[in-house]
């Protein structure tokens, strides 16, 4: 659906911020423009006991009435790439992705561990083989 949001088959819709937010975190739809703030919000929550749900039930509607989720939600807004893109610094000619230099370390660090992994595999064997 979002695919057609914007040309002559669908000049304006209404679609979810999620899926408005995931398309543009990768760079897709970059002609669609946001017009205000979302009609609702969906709360996720979990099971709690009984005994805690009095005390984080007004917790949370105080938090709510005083607005903190709505500073959150503005504040922890995740860039997209469309909005890179129109920046100043993409007109440098940056790349905005991750060089080979960001991931050595997480790559040097799962290949320890991927060495540790086999070596306690190997070992043990090895041992079962020279003691008999």
């Amino acid at each position: 659906m979002m695919k057609s949001i914007g040309t002559e088959t669908c000049i304006a819709a209404e679609v979810s911020l999620e899926d408005f937010t995931q398309a543009r975190r990768h760079g897709e739809h970059c002609h669609l423009v946001r017009l205000g703030d979302p009609l609702n919000y969906v709360m996720w929550g979990l099971p709690v006991s009984h005994r805690a749900y009095r005390t984080l039930s007004a917790l949370f509607t105080d938090a709510e009435q005083r607005g903190d989720f709505q500073d959150v939600f503005k504040r922890y807004r995740p860039d997209d790439q469309c909005s890179m893109k129109d920046s100043e610094e993409s007109e440098d000619d940056e790349d905005v992705g991750l060089a080979v230099e960001d991931t050595a370390g997480p790559v040097f660090f799962v290949g320890v561990i991927v060495i540790c992994g086999a070596c306690c595999q190997i070992v043990p064997a090895c041992l079962k083989r020279c003691l008999r």
